[in-house]
C-alpha cells in the first residue's frame, strides 16, 4: 500500500514536472506590425532612415540598450556582420508627410526576442529611440524634433478618454 502510494506521489511529480517544463516562457517582445507615421516637419522635413531592431538574446540586448541613436547608426554595420545571428533589423525609409502604415516585421523567433527597439537618424541631436516590442501592433509618430511610440493599447485609451470628456 505505502509502495503503491509511492509509485503514485512519483509518477504525479514527474507528470508536473513534464508540463512545467513544456510551458513556452511569456514573450518579451510582441511585435508583428509597425505604422511609421512622419509628420511634415518630421528632422526638419528631410528624409531620413529608421531601423527596426530585434534583439534575440540578452547580451545583444543589453548592447543594443547602451547606444543612443547616433552610435546605433555609427555601429550597425559592425553590427550585422559580427552579430547577425542575435540580431535582426528591419530598415525603413521615412519621407516627412507620409505615412508608412501596417509594415509587416517576421521575427526569426519569438521565444528568443529578449527586446524590439526602434532607432531613427535624425539630422538635429536627440536620441531619437524607442521600444518597440510591447505590443503586436506599435505606431511610431514622428515629428520635428522628436518621437512618439505607441501601442494599439495606448491609443484605444486615449479615444475612451476623449469620448468621456466631449459627454461631459
Amino acid at each position: 500500500m505505502i509502495r503503491r502510494s509511492i509509485q503514485f506521489f512519483v509518477a504525479v511529480v514527474s507528470s508536473l514536472l513534464l508540463v512545467a517544463c513544456s510551458i513556452p516562457k511569456k514573450a518579451d517582445v510582441w511585435l508583428k506590425r509597425i505604422n511609421l507615421i512622419a509628420d511634415e516637419d518630421a528632422n526638419g522635413g528631410t528624409p531620413f532612415v529608421c531601423h527596426v531592431v530585434i534583439a534575440l538574446d540578452a547580451a545583444i540586448k543589453e548592447q543594443i540598450l547602451a547606444l543612443d541613436s547616433a552610435s546605433y547608426f555609427n555601429k550597425v554595420e559592425k553590427l550585422e556582420t559580427d552579430r547577425k545571428d542575435v540580431l535582426q533589423i528591419f530598415k525603413f525609409d521615412i519621407i516627412p508627410g507620409r505615412d508608412q502604415l501596417n509594415k509587416p516585421i517576421k521575427v526569426k523567433s519569438y521565444s528568443k526576442a529578449t527586446g524590439a527597439y526602434l532607432f531613427a537618424k535624425y539630422s538635429a541631436k536627440g536620441n531619437f529611440f524607442g521600444n518597440v516590442g510591447e505590443g503586436v501592433v506599435m505606431t511610431v509618430t514622428f515629428q520635428n524634433s522628436k518621437i512618439k511610440v505607441e501601442t494599439e493599447k495606448d491609443k484605444k485609451e486615449k479615444k475612451k478618454k476623449k469620448k468621456k470628456k466631449k459627454k461631459k
